[in-house]
C-alpha cells in the first residue's frame, strides 16, 4: 500500500538522499482488496447482501489512498435467478 520515493532537494550532510513513504495510487477496500484507479469490483457477502467498489481518481484525504465510491445492495431481490441465465446478444436493425 505504501511505496518510498526520494525526497526532492533535501540531501543529508553527507550527501544521501532522504526517503519518505508515501501511499501508493490505488484504493484499499476492507484493507485486502487493491484497486486500480478506474477499476470496479462487486464483493458478495454472507446472505444476499453484495457491494460493489469503484476505485476513483482522487485522493481521500482521510486515508492517503484513492476515494472509492461504495454502494450496497440486495443482490437476490435487485437481480434474482434470472441473473444467472442472461445472455448478452447483439441484434443489428435494417436502416
Amino acid at each position: 500500500g505504501e511505496v518510498q520515493v526520494e525526497v526532492p532537494d533535501s540531501r543529508s550532510v553527507c550527501g544521501c538522499p532522504r526517503y519518505t513513504c508515501k501511499k501508493a495510487e490505488v484504493c484499499v477496500f476492507q484493507g485486502v482488496t487493491v484497486l486500480g484507479p478506474g477499476q470496479s469490483l462487486i464483493q458478495y457477502y454472507e446472505g444476499e447482501l453484495c457491494y460493489t467498489v469503484h476505485c476513483l481518481t482522487h485522493r481521500d484525504t482521510h486515508t492517503g489512498y484513492y476515494a472509492m465510491d461504495v454502494s450496497a445492495v440486495n443482490c437476490s431481490q435487485k437481480c434474482g435467478p434470472v441473473c444467472l441465465s442472461l445472455t448478452h446478444t447483439h441484434t443489428k436493425l435494417p436502416s
